[in-house]
């Protein structure tokens, strides 16, 4: 007795509320000698264990599991023992991490007193520096503390003194990565330096549509962008944006814009396409100085779309007269401006931004299958996309700069250009010349469609996942092959479908638990999230749209739901957006949980875009409506929230888990280890595979911290259904003793 008196004090320690009412309920109902409304059922020392430990393992507290672990005094057993073993890796990984994030800390701190010790590098790198510094914090609570340190101070005088001499240079660009990001990132809820961000961005845009050449062979990208087609977006938003649009602001936003590309052109850089006068750039600053004059005084003027519209009108009448900026290029930077304001995620697709809109919606293109940027000013492959004419070639690798595309150089070739004249229609040839380390050869190579694949194993994405790159092991995770893990990185018309078929073909093979990774998806169709989440969800409310107008539609679960009678954990990060927070809302309900969700807050989208067709092949896509989870939860935009400085967007996962640079910087090798362990295994066994794989992957789960803790809830989780405790209905399993206790 003295025993179970231990570890009763153990669990009243340990135990949530509602666990301790279902210990009275079950065990003490005659402690109080009062007649009891029901019979009490059984439960038992051994249930109320393995629901607490359970509870905790759910809720990603491992470290309380394994403590309730060591300290009871049951008899060991075959689930205890797994049990305590799993967390135990857990553990050892934490404290690997906490190492290794240690040292780094200390290889920064060592950086810091470098660069702070010398005055020639305070002077040439503060941006560094403060960027270090922030790192380097424990406490961010205290913004201004950490500011009106002195050298932190002078270091931000000096980001400063460079933003505006970039700025007077015409160094756009530069004035925003290597100084206003860094002040930002200092102070973030700082409001004069967000406004700074906003106007700084806007001149960005200016100088990058006077500094982009056209690419060999294409058109004028501004012949196809009219007034008309602007004012006609202008009015279908006044009536179908999910909100009233703000036009005062929008006129804010339009002279803005207009001011921002006389500053631009009156810093004279050589390089420009298009230059002005001082004289017509005077009387340019001079009326747009009038016109913001009027607006500030009578600011119900600019209250309808009809004066909004004038306005546009009025600037246009002005760069005719004095900029003679191409009114295409004025009205596409108008556009844009305007269009901002609203949010993100509204835009006019023209013309010569079309085929690019469509191979992001559609995931499909025709060409050679490679992914390119440029490292080191050099053109350089980044990824080889598998079952494409890049990758059957094999005479392409990660690494490889590009130094001529059919024989044009690529030395002052922006990306997009490069990207143009690699793509072309299928069935076409296109030459590349390579460089790989010292040795040139040139390759020519037949484009056709490319389809990029929204599935993932643990490897490069998976154009046919079942029949290469090994098989199903590619979606293995753990020594157990019948746990799998699946990225999904967008949603697109065939998503649901392909995985439907790699689920059930796992299925077949004796599928026990499913990691779901979400991080760094973006969106995407909102049906195919929606037929995603379908595989999952037998009945009930997936998401619920809502209109300005009040038009609200139910979507719900349909019938043909996968029969996977298995735990699942959706992995999730700030990159998680759109579609992706509907499904992992869906899957983590919390009134009908599906699965537990394991990362980081989520991006914070909440709103849905409709594309509507415009005159002469433009497109206008805008946001329509929100949306609600099952529950009428909203998923909180992150821009309504920054404007209230508030960082509560998005879905909180169930369990909260970060991950530290080394742990990426691990990650990234990780995988890289594992797409060359498949692209050279396509010759061996299963049984050579499934042997050569496990170090792989023990790699990978050590360095992903959110991957390890979704393996270890789901491994626990299976643990628990391989040993079921013994029912006190069967008449040939004994009762546990402990459960006939009355005292307990």
């Amino acid at each position: 007795m003295q025993s179970k008196k231990r570890l009763v004090s153990i669990y009243h320690a340990l135990l949530p509320a509602a666990v301790l009412i279902s210990f009275a309920a079950a065990g003490t109902a005659n402690d109080c000698n009062c007649p009891s409304r029901r019979a009490a059922e059984p439960f038992s020392l051994q249930q109320a264990e393995r629901t607490l430990l359970l509870g905790y393992v759910d809720k990603g507290d491992f470290d309380t599991a394994l403590l309730l672990l060591e300290r009871s005094v049951r008899r060991e057993d075959d689930f205890r023992r797994n049990l305590h073993t799993l967390l135990t890796r857990y553990k050892t990984f934490q404290e690997e991490w906490r190492r290794q994030n240690q040292q780094a800390a200390e290889k920064l701190h060592q950086r810091i007193e470098q660069l702070r010790s010398d005055p020639n590098q305070v002077s040439a790198k503060p941006e560094e520096i403060l960027s270090l510094l922030i790192q380097s914090r424990k406490d961010h609570s205290d913004e201004r503390k950490f500011l009106s340190e002195p050298f932190v101070s002078s270091l931000t005088e000096q980001i400063r003194r460079n933003i505006r001499r970039w700025q007077s240079q015409g160094e756009y660009e530069k004035a925003w990565r290597a100084g206003l990001w860094v002040l930002l990132a200092a102070d973030p809820n700082n409001p004069a330096l967000q406004q700074e961000k906003t106007d700084l961005l806007s001149k960005i845009a200016v100088e990058k549509k006077l500094t982009a050449p056209l690419c060999p062979g294409q058109s004028d990208p501004y012949a196809s962008v009219q007034a008309e087609i602007f004012f006609e977006a202008l009015r279908r938003l006044d009536q179908k944006y999910f909100i009233p649009l703000n036009y005062s602001a929008l006129n804010r936003r339009a002279l803005a814009c207009a001011r921002h590309i006389g500053e631009v052109l009156a810093c004279g850089r050589k390089d420009f396409l298009y230059s002005a006068d001082p004289n017509t750039l005077a009387a340019w600053n001079q009326r747009l100085k009038n016109l913001q004059e009027s607006a500030d005084s009578s600011p119900q003027t600019q209250s309808d779309l009809p004066a909004f519209l004038e306005q546009i009108r009025i600037l246009l009448d002005l760069n005719r007269s004095t900029l003679r900026l191409p009114e295409g290029l004025l009205v596409q930077l108008l556009a844009e401006a305007v269009l901002e304001e609203l949010d993100p995620y509204t835009e006019i697709v023209w013309p010569a931004r079309s085929e690019e809109f469509d191979k992001q919606m559609s995931g499909e293109f025709a060409g050679v299958g490679i992914r390119i940027a440029r490292q080191d000013n050099q053109l350089t492959i980044i990824e080889i996309i598998p079952d494409s004419p890049a990758e059957e070639s094999g005479q392409l690798q990660v690494g490889d700069s590009i130094l001529a595309i059919d024989g044009t150089s690529t030395e002052n070739l922006t990306l997009d250009c490069a990207v143009r004249l690699i793509s072309g229609p299928a069935d076409t040839p296109v030459t590349l010349t390579l460089r790989r380390h010292e040795e040139e050869q040139t390759v020519t190579l037949l484009r056709r469609k490319i389809v990029l694949p929204s599935l993932h194993g643990n490897t490069s994405p998976l154009e046919q996942p079942l029949k290469t790159n090994g098989g199903l092991s590619a979606y293995q995770i753990d020594a157990d092959p019948h746990i799998a893990y699946i990225r999904l990185s967008g949603f697109r018309k065939d998503t649901a479908q392909t995985l439907r078929q790699i689920l059930e073909k796992l299925h077949a093979n004796g599928l026990r638990g499913l990691l779901l990774d979400l991080r760094s998806n973006s969106g995407g169709l909102l049906d195919a999230a929606v037929g995603v989440a379908d595989l999952f969800l037998e009945t009930g409310v997936i998401v619920r749209t809502c209109t300005r107008e009040g038009i609200e539609q139910e979507i719900t679960a349909a019938a043909g739901a996968l029969q996977l009678d298995i735990p699942m954990a959706v992995l999730v990060d700030d990159g998680t957006a759109s579609g992706a927070e509907i499904l992992a809302g869906a899957l983590a309900a919390p009134h009908a949980p599906r699965a537990v969700l394991v990362g980081t807050r989520t991006y914070g989208k909440g709103t849905v875009q409709e594309v509507e067709p415009l005159p002469n092949g433009c497109r206008l896509k805008y946001t329509r409506g929100i949306y609600q989870l099952s529950d009428g939860r909203e998923v909180p935009n992150r821009y309504q929230r920054l404007k209230q400085n508030r960082t509560d967007w998005g879905l909180l996962p169930d369990v909260i888990v970060e991950t530290g640079e080394p742990q990426l910087e691990k990650a990234r090798q990780a995988r890289r280890n594992l797409e060359k362990f498949f692209r050279e295994s396509q010759d061996k066994s299963p049984q050579q595979i499934q042997q050569d794989l496990l170090p792989l992957l023990e790699a990978l789960v050590s360095s992903d911290p959110p991957l390890a803790a979704g393996l270890t809830i789901l491994k626990a989780k299976i643990l628990a259904s391989e040993h079921p405790l013994p029912s006190s209905a069967d008449p040939n399993v004994p009762a546990p003793a402990a459960a006939a206790d009355p005292n307990l």
